[in-house]
């Protein structure tokens, strides 16, 4: 509406002159209070939030998580299932590795009944004992390297497993050597030896109580045997 020229001004009072001056400072402190606030750098977290906070941005990201992460799960998944697979294989070696002394030790079964041995059965039984430690000997060094899978990091050995197989393998050795010392002594017992034969026999020897000696050997390594495959058993899952 037009103001009328020919009405009369009022004069403001001293009192309401003042207050408009007052709210024309404070409007004027307000808006500059906002310009330097908008002035003001951001923070580095703020200005990643304002980045992140763009969809295409969130779009890359995502891409670029998705095709570096998925790829690293998965290969971790494949090496744990790898390690697993190569720890069954190390516990089915044992047990093939822990029936190796039971030949070597049926040999020596139907000489102590017959309480004599001829020099060509003595060197068939050599052939075949020998055999058999080829055989353990290859068998324990696949084993010794399988046992490596089982390490949490390749330069710390387990020693729950390693050092478990390592006196697996010395007891079982030591149960081979007798059964050789049982061999030569009972063909010496009933044959003439040559001297590389006879130095080293057991004066005492008697066939059936040296065998009894061996049949005790070859029991307690039962719960070796148990022990061993169980200590295995518990480790094939970790990581």
């Amino acid at each position: 509406m037009a103001t009328d020229p020919s009405s009369p001004k009022r004069n403001l009072s001293d009192e309401e002159r003042d207050r408009l001056v007052r709210d024309v400072a404070y409007a004027q402190v307000v808006v500059e209070q906002a310009r330097r606030l908008e002035e003001r750098p951001r923070s580095r977290l703020a200005r990643v939030g304002q980045v992140l906070a763009n969809g295409f941005v969130l779009l890359l990201v995502g891409s670029a998580l998705t095709s570096l992460l998925v790829p690293w799960i998965q290969r971790r998944q494949l090496e744990r299932q790898a390690r697993i697979d190569a720890r069954r294989e190390c516990l089915t070696q044992f047990l093939l590795y822990s029936n190796s002394r039971w030949p070597e030790y049926y040999v020596v079964i139907p000489l102590v009944v017959r309480g004599t041995m001829s020099p060509d059965e003595y060197r068939e039984a050599l052939k075949f004992v020998a055999a058999g430690k080829v055989a353990r000997y290859d068998a324990a060094a696949k084993i010794e390297a399988s046992l490596l899978a089982f390490r949490a990091k390749i330069e710390q050995p387990n020693e729950d497993v390693e050092t478990a197989f390592h006196d697996y393998t010395i007891a079982v050795n030591d149960l081979s050597t007798g059964i050789d010392a049982w061999l030569r002594n009972a063909y010496c017992y009933s044959n003439l030896c040559e001297k590389s034969l006879s130095a080293d026999l057991d004066p005492d020897f008697e066939p059936y109580d040296r065998f009894l000696e061996l049949q005790s050997r070859v029991i307690a390594l039962l719960k070796n045997d148990a022990e061993v495959a169980n200590r295995l058993v518990r480790h094939i899952e970790d990581d």
